[in-house]
């Protein structure tokens, strides 16, 4: 896990507008623009950033933000933003649609698209991150893109994924390892969170797809360790055409990948876990596990982590001191 917090208040007055502006064009690739300039600037973040998504609490005073289509092409990764607004109100614009912010509301949209959001004055919220290919490996990513700039009231399930997500926020600062141990299911709930606000406009065309796509996931999960298993060997566990299987996973805007494509995904994210959780088990032993040949794995991990299974697990395992 890490953490960091940005505050107006650690810069000189004059300095606000300008270190707020540096703030949100590093994490969220957004411009700012105050909604008053009768008083100064005044505003605070707590970032997270946790495996698989990020979130923000951000008290400031009243903002505009807008992405354009420039800082998109800059950025090398499409996101899903998430917000939970506990205090203000204003707006969110993407593309025809407007969602209102307002409080115990729920919103999302899809930073690969133009985007405005404004509260007209002092608001209390928390924003959450999840990228399009994580997001994939739990739920149809193209659902979520067609339904994007949603607006969801803290009802039922969605209460509980929003409490959870506050909790964790608060809990980085006074618990954070009992925090990190809870995040490992938070990229998961993430992505459900955000197909609940998006399930409001769903065709029941749609959540049949997303019903069979979760099938697909759920027998990839349990079977990623078999090296042999093929399209054509998971369209029949499944019991659907090669051709539809390639259909639920069909690439799509924001990078969405193969079906094969996921399972690597998946193997890769499970040998993470596996290389800190047992830390004198033999890299090629992991991979096995998984369903790699030690070609295959060595491969693939660096492609999709940047760094070598033995790499990643020199940088996040925490070895017990000796006598303990």
């Amino acid at each position: 896990m890490y953490s960091a917090v940005y505050s107006t208040d650690d810069v000189e007055t004059r300095h606000g507008d300008e270190y707020w502006r540096g703030v949100m064009q590093e994490k969220f690739r957004t411009s700012f623009q105050r909604a008053s300039t009768d008083q100064p600037y005044r505003a605070v973040m707590a970032c997270h950033s946790f495996e698989g998504f990020t979130m923000a609490r951000m008290r400031a005073d009243g903002q505009r933000s807008r992405r354009t289509s420039r800082q998109i092409s800059a950025d090398d990764q499409a996101y899903f933003m998430v917000s939970v607004v506990m205090n203000g109100h204003g707006q969110l614009e993407q593309g025809d649609r407007v969602a209102t912010l307002q409080p115990r509301s729920v919103t999302y949209w899809n930073t690969s698209r133009p985007a405005t959001w404004h509260f007209n004055g002092a608001h209390d919220a928390l924003l959450l991150r999840i990228s399009h290919e994580r997001a994939a490996l739990y739920s149809s990513t193209r659902t979520l893109l067609e339904h994007t700039a949603r607006a969801g009231s803290r009802d039922g399930a969605l209460d509980v994924a929003a409490d959870f997500f506050l909790r964790l926020s608060s809990g980085s600062a006074t618990d954070p390892a009992g925090t990190s141990l809870l995040a490992r299911q938070g990229a998961g709930l993430l992505a459900s969170t955000i197909g609940l606000v998006a399930g409001a406009d769903q065709q029941s065309s749609v959540a049949s797809d997303d019903l069979l796509r979760q099938q697909v996931l759920s027998h990839l999960r349990r079977h990623m360790g078999d090296p042999s298993m093929t399209p054509d060997s998971v369209a029949r566990a499944v019991n659907i055409s090669r051709r539809s299987l390639y259909r639920l996973f069909e690439a799509g805007e924001g990078g969405e990948t193969s079906v094969m494509g996921t399972l690597r995904r998946l193997r890769v994210e499970r040998a993470k876990q596996l290389l800190v959780s047992h830390p004198h088990r033999t890299v090629r032993d992991v991979g096995a596990f998984c369903g790699f040949n030690d070609g295959q794995f060595q491969r693939a991990f660096k492609d999709l982590v940047s760094m070598s299974p033995a790499e990643y697990r020199a940088t996040y395992t925490v070895l017990p001191s000796p006598g303990v």
